[in-house]
């Protein structure tokens, strides 16, 4: 289903403006069949926005960002989240508590800085590593980290 999570079904896709808003309606547990062979299934719905606007204006609970392990300073979006904490993720780099390994992730509060109340961070690996293969691969990570954030609404 064009590189999304295996278990994701029935994505929906509106434009709004700069946003793409995406949801996806995902398979959170299933039962085998009763004694009249009826399947139990339940779905968990996840909105996703991609949007080309400020990463610290944006309306949502959870922003989503990523950095490279050998890309310093910190630039693009990461870099202005990075401002906007007053240097706590090049703090973190400093400190080893954040490198940018592949498949990294780090969760930390906004402290009100930014709209959003927590950040999520994946780690991209190397910039000369980095292809469309790897964003195959770290697409449903990332959808799958999601899910088992266990958040609600």
């Amino acid at each position: 289903m064009f590189g999304l999570p295996a278990r994701s079904l029935f994505p929906a896709l509106k434009l709004y403006g700069r946003q793409i808003h995406l949801r996806f309606r995902t398979l959170s547990k299933w039962a085998a069949p009763a004694e009249a062979g009826i399947w139990l299934l339940e779905f968990n719905l996840m909105d996703v926005i991609i949007s080309t606007e400020a990463v610290d204006l944006q309306e949502s609970d959870l922003l989503i960002t990523a950095l490279f392990q050998d890309e310093r300073p910190l630039r693009g979006s990461i870099g202005w989240i990075d401002w906007r904490l007053n240097g706590m993720l090049s703090r973190f780099l400093i400190e080893n508590k954040l490198t940018g390994e592949w498949r990294e992730r780090t969760l930390i509060p906004s402290q009100g800085r930014i709209y959003p109340r927590l950040i999520l961070i994946f780690g991209l690996g190397k910039v000369k590593e980095y292809s469309y293969l790897s964003v195959r691969e770290v697409v449903p990570f990332m959808a799958e980290t999601l899910k088992n954030l266990k958040t609600s609404h």
